[in-house]
């Protein structure tokens, strides 16, 4: 019985390397601009070193305000503080004081008024 043997081709032979190259290359594409990837981690570790930073400025604020409310307390209770906030709520202020305005909305009431809301 006669056997008939065949030489490999050129394309059956390159076919299984560009296989896995483009396996390679899949994994690779991936590992870096997938979901999960290095490029992403890179974003979230901006996102959560921007956030961080906007989480100590506004415990900074809620400090400074739980500072001004602290000082409303009923035990002592600070003239200057209650003072201002009198003013500031009822929108008045005395003849004699000169009124310095810090933002074109309160420049534009204009009438000699505390205008602070």
């Amino acid at each position: 019985m006669a056997t008939r043997h065949r030489r490999p081709t050129i394309l059956s032979r390159l076919v299984p390397p560009i296989l896995m190259i483009a396996l390679i290359v899949y994994f690779v594409w991936h590992g870096l601009h997938g979901d999960y990837g290095l490029f992403a981690r890179i974003r979230l570790e901006e996102d959560i070193a921007r956030l961080s930073a906007a989480r100590d400025e506004i415990r900074g604020q809620r400090q400074a305000l739980e500072e001004r409310v602290s000082l409303l307390r009923a035990d002592p209770i600070d003239a200057d503080m209650l003072d201002e906030r009198a003013r500031a709520n009822l929108n008045l202020a005395h003849p004699d004081e000169i009124i310095i305005y810090t933002s074109p909305r309160l420049a534009a009431a204009g009438d000699g008024s505390l205008a602070l809301r």
